[in-house]
C-alpha cells in the first residue's frame, strides 16, 4: 500500500462519524440556526409501540381548511329554557330532584297532596255515581213498561188468533175479527215503542256522563293529574289527591325552590329547566373578518378540555361593539354527549375555505413542542427521528407544515408525546452516565470549539504526514 492510498483511507474513516450527523435529509433548513434541543432518536420495539398505542401516517401535500379562530361562550337556547310551576295548590309531600341535575321528559321531580284535586275528584265521583242512578232507575221503570206492554200483546194475540179462526168457520163477524186485530197491531207498536224510549234513555245518560268525565278529565289534566290516574280514580271510585310534578322536556335543573311540607301555588316557581340539545354558542368576531362570515358556516367547537363538537352559524348580529369593534354570531350545535354546558368558554374555529393544496400536512397529535420549536417523528423501522418543522396554517385538528418533512415522510400521528418523553428520559440517563465516568472538559479548551468535520481533517493529514515520512525512510 502506498502512503498516498493509505492517507485517503485514514481522512475516509474520519470523516464517517461526521457523516453520521445528518437525520435522512431532515433539519436542513434549521442547520446554523438556533434551535437547541435534546431531543434524539428514540427506537422502541414492534411491542412497545403497540403497547403506547402508537400510530403513523405517510404524509402528503394536501389542502387545509382556512379558519377564523375566536373565543365563544356558551348559552341555552331561549326557546329552550322552561320554568315549572304547580297547576293547583297545595303542600309538598316529595322532592326527587336537585339542582345540577339531569331529568328526562316526564320525570317526576316532586309530589303535592292537593285538596282541590281531591275535591275535584270527588265532585266527578259524585255526579258520575248520580247520573248511573238515575239511568239504572229509568231503567228498571222501562223494563217494568215492557214487561206490561209485552203482556198485553201476549193477550191481545191470543184474541187476535181466537178472532181468525172463528172467522174461518163463519162463526164470528168479520168487525169482531178486525177489532182484535187491530188491537193485537196496536199492542205490538206499544211494545215498540217503550224499547225505543227505554234506549233513547239510556243513551242519553251515558252521552250525559261521558260529558260529564270528559270534561273533569280535561279540569283534572290542567290541576295536574294525568290521565292514567284519573282513569284509575274512576275506575276504582278513589278520590286522588297527591299530583306529581312532571319535566316537561330533559335537560339540566338549574333551579330548585322547592322543600317537603311547603305551601306552594300556581305563581311559585319550583324548577327551572335548562335543555342543552341544541345549545348555542356566542362568538365575536371583528368587524374586518365579516366578509368571511355566512349562515350556514361550519364551525369546529374544542373545549379546555380538548373535547371537540361541530355546529353551524344560524344567525349574525346587526350592531357592532363601539369599543371591541366585534360583532356577535350565534353557532347552533347538538351537543351530544351534553359537553357544553352554559357559561363555558370555548375555542370556535369558522371554516371560510380551503388552503392551496401544495404543503404537506398533518394531524395536530402529530406536533410537539420542544423549548418552543415544534417538530414531529419520522418514522425509519423502529427508529423515530424528531425532525423540527415550520408550521403554516393550522386549525384544531390540522397543521400545516411549510417546511421539514418531504412528502411520503412516515410521521407519528399518535404516540408522539410518549417518544418525546421517552427522549428525554434516555438524554438524561446518559447525561447522568457520562457525568460518572468522565471527568468534565475544560470549557476554555481550543479544541472543543472545533468543529468535528475539520478535526477529523486535521487528524487525517498528519497521520498521512507520518506514514509519508515512514514508508520514505524504508524506501532505499
Amino acid at each position: 500500500m502506498t502512503y498516498l492510498q493509505l492517507a485517503s483511507l485514514m481522512v475516509l474513516l474520519n470523516l464517517v462519524p461526521a457523516a453520521t450527523l445528518a437525520h435522512e435529509g431532515h433539519n436542513e433548513a434549521f442547520s446554523g440556526s438556533s434551535v437547541e434541543t435534546k431531543v434524539e432518536r428514540v427506537t422502541v420495539k414492534p411491542e412497545g409501540q403497540k403497547s403506547i398505542g402508537l400510530q403513523t401516517k405517510k404524509v402528503h401535500p394536501g389542502s387545509i381548511d382556512l379558519v377564523i379562530t375566536a373565543t365563544g361562550r356558551v348559552e341555552a337556547a331561549e326557546n329552550r329554557s322552561y320554568d315549572v310551576n304547580p297547576s293547583v295548590n297545595g303542600i309538598v309531600t316529595q322532592v326527587y330532584v336537585k339542582q345540577g341535575d339531569a331529568v328526562r321528559a316526564n320525570q317526576v321531580l316532586a309530589t303535592i297532596h292537593s285538596v282541590d284535586v281531591a275535591s275535584a275528584i270527588s265532585t266527578v265521583l259524585t255526579e258520575r255515581a248520580k247520573i248511573q242512578a238515575d239511568a239504572a232507575k229509568t231503567r228498571t221503570q222501562h223494563q217494568q213498561d215492557i214487561a206490561v206492554q209485552q203482556k198485553e200483546v201476549e193477550i191481545t194475540k191470543i184474541s187476535y188468533d181466537r178472532a181468525t179462526q172463528l172467522l174461518s168457520e163463519g162463526i164470528t163477524a168479520r168487525k169482531d175479527y178486525l177489532d182484535a186485530k187491530n188491537a193485537y197491531e196496536v199492542a205490538k207498536v206499544k211494545l215498540a215503542s217503550v224499547k225505543k224510549q227505554m234506549q233513547q234513555d239510556y243513551a242519553l245518560a251515558q252521552k250525559q256522563l261521558k260529558i260529564t268525565t270528559n270534561a273533569a278529565r280535561d279540569q283534572a289534566r290542567v290541576m295536574g293529574v294525568s290521565v292514567a290516574d284519573f282513569n284509575r280514580a274512576m275506575a276504582s271510585n278513589a278520590v286522588v289527591s297527591d299530583i306529581p310534578i312532571p319535566s316537561p322536556f330533559g335537560g339540566i335543573i338549574t333551579f330548585r325552590d322547592i322543600t317537603p311540607g311547603e305551601n306552594v301555588g300556581p305563581g311559585k316557581k319550583l324548577f327551572s329547566i335548562v335543555n342543552l340539545s341544541p345549545i348555542w354558542i356566542v362568538v365575536d368576531v371583528f368587524q374586518e373578518q365579516l366578509p368571511r362570515i355566512s349562515i350556514g358556516q361550519e364551525v369546529s367547537i374544542k373545549t379546555s378540555a380538548n373535547q371537540k363538537l361541530h355546529g353551524k352559524i344560524s344567525s349574525i348580529g346587526t350592531i357592532i361593539d363601539s369599543e371591541k369593534r366585534t360583532l356577535p354570531i350565534r353557532v347552533v350545535s347538538d351537543n351530544h354527549g351534553g359537553i357544553l354546558k352554559p357559561g363555558m368558554f370555548v375555542t370556535a374555529e369558522i371554516i371560510f375555505g380551503q388552503g392551496g393544496g401544495s404543503r404537506m400536512t398533518v394531524p395536530s397529535t402529530a406536533l410537539v413542542d420542544d423549548n418552543g420549536h415544534s417538530f414531529v417523528f419520522v418514522k425509519y423501522g423502529n427508529a423515530f427521528q424528531p425532525a423540527f418543522v415550520k408550521i403554516g396554517q393550522r386549525t384544531s385538528e390540522q397543521v400545516e407544515i411549510a417546511d421539514g418533512l418531504y412528502d411520503g415522510d412516515e410521521v407519528v400521528t399518535r404516540g408522539a408525546q410518549q417518544l418525546h418523553a421517552q427522549s428525554i428520559l434516555n438524554t438524561k440517563t446518559k447525561s447522568t452516565s457520562t457525568k460518572e465516568t468522565h471527568e468534565p472538559a475544560p470549557t476554555n479548551s481550543a479544541m472543543s470549539v472545533l468543529p468535528g468535520f475539520l478535526i477529523g481533517i486535521f487528524t487525517s493529514a498528519l497521520i498521512a504526514l507520518l506514514a509519508w515520512f515512514f514508508l520514505r525512510k524504508r524506501s532505499p
